[in-house]
Order: structure tokens, then C-alpha cells, then sequence
């Protein structure tokens, strides 16, 4: 994405080792993923299969939906929270970490930019979370406090750290399957689920261990809930479905 402050707009430029091609704004605003959309290339087998299985068109939808949202008017403050969003399309919160949402928690750097009033804002860490610090374009030595725009509330509230403690023990949990302790990953399965209410990874592994444990019904049930629960990738999502049929007795494998 390039801008430009004589021109008064933005463009998308969209390249492989063989083609270039631009996109221009087709209103007030242009959204830029992790995907092709110019007639050139948005056809390329490649992207087309990029499209169907990653979690780019998720966000670029959760970041469309914001601006629409915004009826025409933005100011860095809103940017911000857009860039921290945790929800899917449509507003639905499928716990944090998920890879579909605008900030999955996975972020290493965010920044915002006004051309308009040379202003540039770099986020701290972690994650896109703490505060956006300020500096003027023409001069990056020159930092502008009353600019600067404050962290996300998760951080003050803990959230965030039970989110992290989550993901810590749904490794634990996939080690302590792989080493074949079922009963074990079942145990961090709750764990991260109580820290982390929602998100499918947590029923995941709920299942993984029931089904280990020769616990069928239970481990079919927790399968379910997390194919409802919005895996982020086609792949996890036919693995879950392989797995809720294995569960049901339907599949011998």
C-alpha cells in the first residue's frame, strides 16, 4: 500500500516475480490484505487457493466492516482500536487468538499514519497492545506526547496475560498427547478454556484427549463445539470434521 499526500490518495500495488499490478480505491477508502483482488492476478491459482484456505478475506471483511462502520469519518484514535480488533465479521468474538480476527495477539509491530498532518505512530509491544507513541514524519527524533495514544485496556485488565497463560498450556497439552497422556492434556484442555472461553483450539484438544481416552460421545461433543467455534484455517477445520466423524464411529481411521 502506497500514499501519497500530493495526490490525496492511496493505492495498492500487487506484485509477483512475474506481474505488477495496481489497485486504486474505488470510494473514500481501499483495504489492503494478504491477497490479490486486481483482474490481473486475483484469478492465480495460487491466490485462489490462498483465498479458500488462509484467513486473509476474514480480516479484510472484520476491516471493511469497520470503516463502513465509521460512516466516512476516522481519526488515529479509531484506527487504533480498528488495528486492536479481536472480533470476526459480524462482530463475533471466537476468544482471543484467532487467527481470523484483525489482531490475533500474534502482531509484532503496528503503525499509523496521517499524511495529512505529517503524523506517524509506532505501537509498543506487545502485540499492537501498548500505547501508540507519536512522532513527526519530518523529524523521527521529535516525539509528540500529547499525540501519543494510550495502551489497550486488556493489558491493565489481565486479559491479555490469561490469554498468553492459554496458549502456554495448549502446547503443554499438545507435548503431553504426543507423549501419550491424555489425561493430562484433557486437564490443561479446562485450564486454557477457563482463561480462554471460546476459542476452538481450547475444544480441540478437549477432543483430542477424550478421544485418546476412549471417551467417544464426549470427545464427538467437544469436536462439535469446535467446528462451531470458527476455526480459523480450512485445514483445521476438515481435520476437526475428519475427527468428529472418528468420534461418531463413522470413520475407521
Amino acid at each position: 500500500m502506497i500514499g501519497s499526500k500530493s495526490d490525496g490518495k492511496f493505492i495498492v500495488v500487487e506484485k509477483t516475480p512475474d506481474a505488477t499490478q495496481v489497485r486504486e480505491a474505488e470510494g473514500d477508502w481501499i483495504v489492503c490484505a494478504n491477497h490479490f483482488e486486481t483482474a490481473g492476478l486475483r484469478d492465480d491459482a495460487r491466490n485462489r487457493q490462498h483465498v479458500a484456505e488462509a484467513t486473509s478475506v476474514s480480516r479484510n471483511t472484520r476491516m471493511t466492516e469497520l470503516l463502513q462502520g465509521a460512516h466516512g469519518k476516522i481519526d488515529a484514535a479509531q484506527v487504533v482500536e480498528f488495528l486492536r480488533d479481536r472480533n470476526l465479521s459480524d462482530g463475533v468474538f471466537a476468544g482471543n487468538g484467532n487467527r481470523g480476527a484483525l489482531n490475533a495477539l500474534i502482531a509484532t509491530h503496528a503503525t499509523v499514519m496521517d499524511l495529512t498532518d505529517g503524523i506517524f505512530w509506532a505501537a509498543s509491544p506487545p502485540n499492537q497492545l501498548g500505547k501508540f507513541v507519536a512522532f513527526d514524519v519530518n523529524d523521527f527524533s521529535h516525539e509528540l506526547p500529547d499525540k501519543t495514544l494510550a495502551a489497550d485496556p486488556i493489558l491493565a485488565s489481565g486479559e491479555f496475560d490469561r490469554a498468553r497463560q492459554a496458549r502456554q498450556f495448549l502446547a503443554d497439552g499438545q507435548h503431553a498427547l504426543i507423549n501419550k497422556d491424555a489425561q493430562t492434556a484433557l486437564s490443561l484442555a479446562a485450564k486454557a478454556e477457563w482463561l480462554n472461553p471460546g476459542f476452538y483450539q481450547n475444544a480441540a484438544l478437549q477432543g483430542r484427549a477424550l478421544l485418546a481416552l476412549g471417551r467417544r460421545e464426549e470427545a464427538e461433543r467437544a469436536f462439535s463445539a469446535a467446528v462451531a467455534a470458527k476455526p480459523a484455517f480450512l485445514k483445521e477445520k476438515q481435520e476437526l470434521k475428519t475427527l468428529l466423524r472418528q468420534a461418531h464411529g463413522s470413520d475407521s481411521k
